[in-house]
């Protein structure tokens, strides 16, 4: 009976072990399809994300195309300007050259004018008061007419009565 107890035993025991094993494995299993699924969740969320930057590299894509376009259009405009600049330059320093020319001239005329305009001033006072120098000795009688004949001429300039 001995044999009987240990096979029993044995098979009780092996019973429990394989037994363990299967809800081991349901408990494995189990644990493994909600890991499953979280990855599928996680696969799902960085598939949307891929895509996501997938269509924001094209739009950046297409946006950095068009920005180089237009780079290349305005460098090509600034090349047909960059001529036309340098010969404005040209044209404004010349301008600039003959204003200052110009400028030195005016000095030079408008320093003439008011010299010649204090000349003009001075020799109008000089005239001036040579004028009223000759207006009173014409309003004084001449020296001279006590010395002319009295006749009519004589009367009219010497006022000789």
């Amino acid at each position: 009976m001995r044999i009987e107890w240990v096979v029993s035993g044995l098979s009780a025991m092996v019973s429990i072990g394989l037994a363990m094993v299967v809800f081991g494995q349901h408990k494995m299993l189990t644990k493994l399809n909600v890991d499953s699924m979280e990855l599928d969740i996680q696969v799902e969320k960085l598939d949307v994300v891929r895509k996501d930057r997938g269509f924001l590299r094209g739009l950046l894509d297409k946006q950095l195309e068009q920005r180089k376009s237009t780079v290349d259009e305005l460098e090509a405009e600034v090349a047909k300007l960059a001529p036309e600049e340098q010969k404005k330059k040209t044209e404004n320093d010349a301008c600039q050259t003959d204003k200052t020319k110009k400028n030195e001239e005016l000095e030079a005329i408008q320093k003439e004018k008011t010299d010649t305009e204090a000349k003009l001033k001075t020799e109008s006072e000089a005239w001036t008061q040579e004028l009223a120098t000759l207006k009173q000795q014409v309003e004084q009688r001449s020296k001279v007419c006590d010395f002319v004949k009295k006749d009519s001429a004589a009367e009219k300039l010497c006022d000789i009565k």
